[in-house]
């Protein structure tokens, strides 16, 4: 691929990133910004969201992965 192909290829999975971002659950968006965005290690929002710290990382696990399947 040639460069300028490649950025419009990631400008693409960027913009169907943001799409799929948008129709998740709010919760689920809200874990999603606190944990990729804002930095936030597993076990605060395991206590933000009074949630084991292994559901937490297994309910980003799946959001990932309907984000995956979203995307392609």
């Amino acid at each position: 691929m040639a460069d300028n192909e490649k950025c419009q290829y990631g400008n693409t999975k960027l913009t169907a990133l943001r799409d799929c971002l948008e129709q998740l659950p709010g919760k689920s968006r809200e874990l999603v910004r606190l944990r990729y965005y804002e930095g936030w290690d597993v076990t605060v929002l395991a206590d933000k969201f009074e949630m084991k710290s292994a559901t937490v990382r297994q309910t980003l696990l799946r959001i990932r992965r309907k984000l995956y399947v979203c995307i392609n």
